[in-house]
């Protein structure tokens, strides 16, 4: 998961219920090795801690939202999403975080740093 940017492509949350970032959105996830995560979208970056054990991941992170994006719904539901992470996994090259209670899984694609 680290020295990669992960780019934020989907939730999707049941068979028929998905979010995606629209074409001019960008959200990135990039984790450091001390527990520290940066969350980088197009209009602000949010600074938060996670931990790591086995497949089990916790996410924490405080935020507020600058004028400009409090007008956008999908970074607040991703922003939201990812304080409920529970397990994180890599498979063909894709991070996927699963949520709490059967929320659904968010799908990242990796970006070279």
């Amino acid at each position: 998961m680290l020295a990669k940017a992960w780019a934020w492509k989907t939730t999707q949350y049941d068979e028929k219920t998905a979010i995606r970032p629209t074409s001019e959105q960008s959200y990135r996830l990039i984790f450091s090795p001390k527990g520290k995560f940066i969350v980088d979208s197009s209009c602000g970056s949010w600074k938060g801690n996670y931990t790591f054990a086995g497949k089990a991941m916790d996410i924490s992170m405080k935020r507020s939202l600058r004028p400009a994006c409090r007008k956008d719904e999908s970074l607040k539901i991703f922003l939201d999403d990812l304080q409920r992470s529970r397990f994180a996994y890599i498979e063909d090259n894709k991070l996927r975080i699963t949520l709490a209670g059967s929320g659904g899984i968010i799908f990242f694609e990796a970006e070279h740093l």
